[in-house]
């Protein structure tokens, strides 16, 4: 048993586990050196009884090449097989943390009534929200990208996807998503997420027909390249983990992003070009025919 910690690194300086500090670390590593979402989700595993939490920072040699590909290529493992994924949703780096202070949750109590026909009662669920409209609930993919500045990196994508039970650390309320349910503080709701993924997506299981998985894999991208990444160079690594998932479905090759198996199809793909996007181009990183390049 152990847990997975999702968070974004940021722009801060992320404490993280090299060369230099490989043997020091497995010695000890002090729990006050540790940034504040390390220390909340240390906490949260320990109120859950799970003795062990992972974290790609301190659990991935950093300034190692031949690691960090060996590790990135059983991410797809390290997630799905998690206990619990703890997601500090809100968390902008290290500093921010997984909870919320005591001051952003005091609200005023409002109370009214609207009778139904013939006496019957219905639910009212609300949260805070600075934009009008209906609200609609946290575990859809559009709600956790407008509330959430994890579910906006790429990296992240991933982890979330594979994960088969998430703890979702927000500014307004935590949420639990599974392979069964959706619930959150605000409301509960049944399992709608914008992309299911059935668990025969992970290795172990064959069920899925190739077609299936390719029609898969083409929203698995769509949905990803909406998200951002810091380093243009890890467009293909994460997302890697997913591909490793999917790999033993296809007799073909990987082909930066494409599966060999979904020729010519998969060429058939266009993108919105943006001053981001434009910036992030990297020349010689993957053929212009790879939605990666």
């Amino acid at each position: 048993r152990y847990a997975a910690l999702s968070h974004s690194w940021g722009k801060a300086q992320v404490i993280t586990t090299t060369s230099q500090t490989l043997d020091q670390y497995k010695q000890c590593l002090s729990y006050t050196k540790l940034p504040q979402t390390f220390r909340d989700a240390i906490k949260i595993a320990r109120r859950l009884a799970i003795g062990l939490l992972w974290i790609d920072s301190l659990c991935i040699i950093q300034d190692s090449t031949l690691d960090w590909e060996e590790q990135a290529a059983k991410m797809a493992s390290v997630y799905a097989n998690a206990t619990v994924v703890i997601a500090a949703e809100s968390a902008l780096d290290g500093s921010g943390g997984c909870f919320i202070s005591s001051d952003e949750r005091t609200y005023t109590p409002f109370e009214f009534e609207c009778p139904g026909p013939e006496g019957s009662k219905s639910a009212v669920y609300a949260r805070p929200d600075r934009k009008s409209g209906p609200i609609s609930p946290f575990c859809s993919s559009h709600t956790r990208q407008a509330w959430s500045h994890l579910s906006t990196r790429a990296w992240v994508y991933q982890e979330q996807l594979l994960g088969r039970r998430i703890l979702h650390y927000t500014k307004s309320e935590m949420a639990w998503t599974c392979n069964s349910a959706n619930i959150c503080e605000c409301q509960t709701v049944g399992l709608s997420p914008q992309i299911e993924v059935p668990q025969d997506i992970i290795p172990e299981q064959t069920s899925l027909s190739k077609r299936t998985v390719l029609n898969m894999w083409t929203n698995f991208t769509e949905e990803y390249t909406r998200r951002s990444v810091t380093h243009a160079i890890d467009r293909l690594p994460a997302i890697s983990g997913i591909a490793a998932a999917c790999n033993q479905h296809f007799s073909g090759q990987y082909l930066f992003g494409i599966w060999q198996d979904h020729l010519p199809e998969a060429l058939l793909w266009s993108v919105s070009v943006t001053k981001t996007r434009q910036s992030q181009r990297i020349e010689s990183y993957a053929p212009s025919w790879s939605w990666a390049s």
